[in-house]
């Protein structure tokens, strides 16, 4: 006992990034095994090897907030930093959620209302926490203030659907439709300051904290591109939205995944000027995980809701030749004879892939570091 309790009470608080970067890893192996290996049981089983230890992540995290108590926990919560990683902690959470849906759907949405009860007491208390420690806006404030973004995504999936029999005319989550306000809103205050103070404060701004810069608009980009797929502009017999926002669907996503792109690139370039900070490995790696997979996942969702308007454009003129199977490119496909849609998939692939190599090299040495230090309290010990 007395081992595992010091093992557990050395966790950081950036375990947190690694589970929510494997949680998003995952996702992005099971977008790519489903374009290039949709073989039987292979999403299944990346699934149950991408999850298993993220969760586990969790739960130890979990335990060595209660076992380090509240007068420790509190002592934590007075850093705006630290605040972020608790946030982590919360949309690793939403995540879970989201893949339970899919084997659970009633538990999902109960867990999924808990969670989305807590989010805006963490965005809250984090800018408090910010207020009164005159913390300037950086990147780091992202997975604090951007998690309304993520509450509408899962939202759409765990409460909406299957709230009405009459799929023409679906009710409109409350839930929904204003985190998706509020996060865009947050957007459009934070993430100029923010750039601003990463390019124009270089000496201030020296650390792998940057990296989340690009969180912002990839997950603006992916709440947009999961409302489109599930259809939740479309959903205007009620007055949940007008028939003009419906129409301008796409062109908001189009905006959203271009200013993600951008914004990637200019972290990507901030990241490169300052790259004596990845000379050496360490804990700094992890803030790079998880804005890494946002960016893959905006790519690749794009690139799949541009595929189905294409081609729902095609069918709709009589030229659309059948032949897609679970994603995968086919000569008899329109998607295959279009050059921005080969290009976009490419983009999405590569970024993809980049994403999932860094989480796992960075997961596989934390890995080994966790292990010698396990080693070295057991020999401590005895």
């Amino acid at each position: 006992w007395g081992v595992a309790r010091e093992v557990v009470l050395a966790v950081p608080p950036a375990v947190n990034g690694v589970a929510l970067g494997l949680a998003g890893a995952t996702v992005l192996a099971v977008e790519l095994a489903a374009r290039y290996a949709p073989f039987f049981g292979v999403k299944t089983l990346l699934l149950s090897v991408g999850t298993t230890p993220a969760a586990c992540l969790w739960l130890l995290f979990l335990a060595r907030t209660v076992l380090q108590g509240r007068a420790a926990t509190a002592a934590e919560l007075r850093k705006p930093t630290i605040v972020s990683a608790y946030a982590a902690f919360g949309l690793s959470y939403l995540v879970g959620c989201q893949r339970l849906a899919l084997r659970l759907p009633r538990v999902s949405r109960w867990l999924a209302c808990a969670g989305f009860a807590v989010q805006p007491v963490v965005s809250l208390g984090f800018l408090r926490v910010a207020y009164v420690t005159q913390a300037p806006i950086e990147p780091y404030w992202n997975p604090a203030l951007f998690n309304s973004f993520v509450v509408s995504a899962v939202g759409s999936e765990v409460l909406v659907v299957g709230d009405s029999e009459d799929s023409e005319s679906p009710p409109c989550s409350p839930v929904v439709s204003g985190s998706f306000v509020v996060a865009l809103v947050t957007l459009v205050v934070v993430v100029p300051p923010q750039v601003a103070r990463v390019f124009r404060r270089r000496n201030e701004t020296s650390s792998t904290s940057i990296a989340a810069m690009m969180t912002s608009c990839s997950i603006w980009s992916i709440a947009t591109g999961v409302l489109i797929q599930r259809n939740f502009f479309d959903r205007t017999p009620r007055g949940c939205v007008s028939g003009a926002v419906a129409e301008a669907r796409y062109l908001v996503y189009d905006c959203a995944q271009a200013f993600s792109v951008v914004v990637t690139a200019l972290t990507v370039y901030a990241l490169i000027d300052r790259r004596a900070l990845l000379a050496t490995f360490g804990l700094h790696y992890v803030p790079l995980v998880p804005p890494s997979c946002t960016a893959a996942t905006a790519a690749l969702l794009y690139a799949d809701v541009y595929r189905a308007r294409r081609q729902s454009r095609r069918g709709a003129e009589g030229k659309y030749h059948p032949g897609v199977v679970a994603g995968v490119i086919t000569p008899n496909n329109y998607y295959y004879n279009n050059r921005v849609a080969i290009a976009l998939e490419a983009y999405a692939t590569a970024v993809a892939s980049a994403a999932l190599a860094l989480t796992l090299v960075v997961t596989a040495r934390l890995a080994a570091r966790a292990l010698v230090f396990f080693f070295d309290v057991c020999r401590r010990q005895h």
